[in-house]
């Protein structure tokens, strides 16, 4: 159900697109507010997101494997070689993640809270056990942080707070995502797939393309 709002640091309208969604950052003022059902609440500012050249938008839509959704927003997160940004993705009747990293895509759809968090370090080569019990092997260990928020997303997050982000891979098309933060950790299951195989709509338009 869509609800529409006025922003209340700058008064630009506002709109809910999901039901899913309860932050959004206002793209005229960079404000966040969180919804309390048909209220908003001021959060404060967050900084512009850093421009890099991607073709999706909140409002892009594409489809995954027969399934349609929406991107709806998304965060940016920053790691010592560069940037990557997770999409958040409603099908309609759940909210999936769309990671996007210097041209590859993984869809993530499932998810799994770990009752504990990793006792020992985890090393590019080793393997790990998911959720599931299935085994897939460690690709990339890596420190990141959010540092930037656009539109809709479903919890609040919260910026420049380091956590471990842990890349795994079980063959050619099924992949993980490991996210440790604190004692919290988050095990995120996805696949790979390509840019023209989501058959995206509503792009941002970009010199070039």
């Amino acid at each position: 159900m869509i609800q529409k709002f006025s922003c209340p640091s700058c008064a630009a309208p506002l709109t809910f697109r999901s039901t899913y969604t309860t932050y959004l950052t206002c793209s005229s003022c960079r404000s966040l507010v969180v919804r309390h059902n048909t209220d908003l609440e001021l959060l404060g500012k967050v900084s512009d997101i850093i421009d890099d050249v991607t073709v999706l938008q909140p409002q892009s839509k594409g489809r995954f494997r027969n399934v349609a959704f929406t991107l709806l927003g998304r965060i940016k997160v920053q790691w010592s070689d560069g940037f990557w940004n997770e999409w958040c993705a409603d099908t309609g009747n759940n909210l999936c993640w769309l990671s996007e990293a210097q041209g590859n895509y993984v869809f993530y759809n499932r998810f799994s809270p770990l009752k504990n968090a990793p006792n020992k370090s985890l090393n590019a080569g080793e393997t790990f056990q998911a959720p599931d019990n299935e085994i897939y092997e460690i690709t990339d260990v890596r420190i990141a942080k959010i540092v930037g928020i656009e539109g809709e997303v479903p919890h609040r997050f919260k910026l420049n707070e380091e956590f471990l982000s842990i890349d795994l891979q079980k063959n050619n098309e099924l992949c993980a995502t490991l996210e440790v933060k604190g004692s919290d950790s988050n095990f995120s299951y996805g696949f790979t797939e390509t840019f023209a195989n989501f058959n995206f709509e509503y792009l941002r338009k970009i010199d070039g393309w």
